[in-house]
């Protein structure tokens, strides 16, 4: 089966978690990061608690609203 993402021929098939993923072994995508229920980056409201749009610098400080 061919890599969606470079279209190599090059691949095999892994088990992981009772299925079976597509890795490929020249530009080394796989299909394990479509089955991650948790995925690595999360994004809650302690993370958006950080960001403040009066505390940006440059050109956005100094933006009229």
């Amino acid at each position: 089966m061919a890599c969606p993402q470079c279209r190599s021929d090059n691949t095999k098939f892994v088990e992981y978690m009772g299925s079976k993923v597509l890795v490929c072994n020249d530009c080394g995508y796989s299909e394990i990061e479509e089955l991650e229920v948790f995925p690595e980056s999360r994004t809650g409201q302690r993370y958006k608690a950080r960001y403040s749009k009066y505390k940006a610098g440059g050109a956005l400080r100094s933006a009229a609203q």
